[in-house]
Order: structure tokens, then sequence, then C-alpha cells
């Protein structure tokens, strides 16, 4: 076993031939089936975010050893070996592996790329190390690696928020989803909910407008000199500016609302959209499950950026629409 001599990060225990081990598909620390039992999550669970990644002791000492771990797969090499005895992977490849495009991968008799050929050059970006045995852990109501290839950007972040939730049920606030509000929602392809949220948000920049507009036509010779301002005007000041402080407040309460929401909303998508892929798939339609699974899964930068593009001029568009008609 490769881990011999190890200690088990839950417990301390020396690992020797005899140890249940199981490896941590996000982290690769290796640990006691009993210990990782017993916690209900790998021990090193909270560090997961931080990019944490478990490394042999003669890796943490810097002693040098005469045996390699393979990045791709974490299996354990003699010292002489060029290429991984595991995967075959080449030792050489120092550097992240790089994203091919799909018009430069194999395709089937119909000139499509394999959807399987997709999912694992995700899976080995994504998450390098994980290897064929752990990827039968199920995510999201599949196979992990799959789900990691779903989700795409991010994804280590991710399956410890949904494990999180498919263990206990335990919702995590998303500080993305609450700084980008419904454009996070383009993002991640949550669509439906994004076009509400957007519409609330239009809403509230339209009436933020015409808030503006009245305070600036009324009140411009008190903004132009302060020194005007009396308590009786400031009284009547604070009434006519109320609704747009109003209006900020509640795009404020949304963007709470869409961070609390957003990662579990997120979590039901995945499981809603892998579960139609996998249907997809059990037809043996290679481009219709290709397109699904493009259509559906990663994340959309286009989306975001049409979004806000549309936050930042429709509102404006309205507001002299209506102008001009109601003038």
């Amino acid at each position: 076993m490769k881990y011999i001599n190890e200690k088990c990060s839950a417990c301390g225990e020396v690992f020797n031939e005899n140890s249940d081990v199981v490896v941590c598909p996000v982290c690769a620390t290796p640990q006691h089936r009993e210990c990782y039992n017993k916690n209900g999550e790998c021990v090193n669970s909270h560090l997961h975010e931080t990019g944490f990644e478990w490394k042999p002791s003669a890796e943490k000492t810097g002693e040098k050893s005469d045996k390699k771990i393979c990045r791709f797969c974490s299996a354990e090499n003699d010292g002489k070996n060029l290429n991984c005895s595991s995967c075959g992977k080449s030792f050489s490849e120092t550097k992240e592996p790089e994203m091919k495009r799909i018009s430069e991968m194999p395709v089937d008799e119909d000139g499509v790329p394999y959807l399987e050929d997709i999912i694992e050059q995700r899976i080995n970006i994504l998450a390098p190390g994980i290897t064929p045995q752990q990827r039968q852990e199920k995510l999201c109501g599949q196979e992990i690696g799959l789900t990691v290839a779903f989700i795409g950007n991010n994804a280590k972040a991710y399956v410890d928020k949904f494990r999180a939730i498919e263990k206990n049920r335990k919702r995590s606030f998303n500080w993305a989803a609450f700084f980008f509000g419904p454009f996070w929602l383009f993002y991640r392809r949550l669509y439906k909910m994004g076009i509400i949220f957007l519409s609330i948000y239009i809403t509230g920049a339209m009436l933020a407008a015409h808030s503006s507009n009245v305070i600036l036509s009324k009140w411009s010779y008190i903004l132009e000199d302060p020194n005007l301002m009396t308590e009786a005007l400031l009284s009547e000041y604070v009434k006519d500016a109320l609704p747009l402080f109003v209006i900020m407040f509640v795009l404020l309460v949304i963007n709470f609302v869409i961070g609390f929401v957003g990662t579990w909303r997120y979590w039901e998508k995945c499981n809603e959209d892998l579960e139609a892929l996998a249907y997809e798939r059990s037809k043996g339609n290679n481009a219709d499950s290709l397109r699904f699974f493009l259509k559906k899964s990663s994340t959309s930068y286009v989306s975001a950026f049409l979004a806000f593009l549309t936050y930042e001029f429709l509102p404006a568009f309205l507001v002299n629409a209506f102008t001009q008609i109601f003038n």
C-alpha cells in the first residue's frame, strides 16, 4: 500500500499494510475508513475551499524520496519511472493540463466529439488527483467525476457545499451570489431565477432613476449650495429622498436572498440536469447527449455579460420612453 508509514490525519495512527484507507477525492488526504465514517467527512474538509492538497511526508519535510506520486491519479511509483504505472501519464507533464478545443478532439462516425472524452478532459483539469475508485462516489445522484465535470469552474468548492447539503441539509451562504446578485445566477445558468431577480433589479433601477430626477429637479439649488438648507427644508428633502433609500435597501435585501438560496438552488439544478443528462445518455445518441451537456453544464460568461448590459441600458431606455409618452 502506498500510504504505509504515513499517519492518518484524523487519529494520528501510522498506516500499515493491513490498514483500510480511504482517500478524499478533493484534497487527497488519506485516512482510516473508520475515521472517515466516524467524522462523516474528510478531516480536512474545512480546508478544501483554500485549495489545500495533502502531500506525502517526504514532500512536506523536503526529504528526498525514491518514490514518485502521480499528480493525475495519486498512485505511488518507483522513482525511476518516466510514466505512471497506474494511469500512464508522463511525469514530465509539470504544467496544468490544457483545455483542448472541441474541434481538436476525436470524433465519432458522424463527426461529433465523444461526450466521454470531454467529461474526462474536464475531470483531469478540475480534479486531477481523483482516482477511478473515488469516482464511484455519488454526488447529485451521479458519479462524482461527472458532477465535477458538470459544475465546471470552482468545482472543488461546490463539491464540499453539495456534500454538506446531501449529508445534513446544511445551507451555506454564497458570497459570490451575494456580491453579483442576478448576474451570478446567469453565470451559473440559473436562468429562470435570474430573470425574476433581474426584472426586480431593472424595476428598482427605473424607480431609483425617477426618484433621483425628482430630487435633482426640485432640490438642485440646495445641492449646489447646502448653506441654503433649513430645518424645515431638510424634513421635506428627507421625505422626497426616502423612496430612493427604500429602493436601495430592497435591492440589498435581494442580494442577501440570492446569497442564502443560491447554492441550494444550484444544487437542485445540478440534480435535475444530471438526471436529464443520464436519460439522454441512456438513449445512446452521442450528438444529443453532447448538445445537452454543453447547453446545461459549467458556466456562462456570455449570459452574465448580457444580463449586465440589460441592467445597465434597459432602465434608462424605458425611463426615457415613458417620459416622452406621458409628457
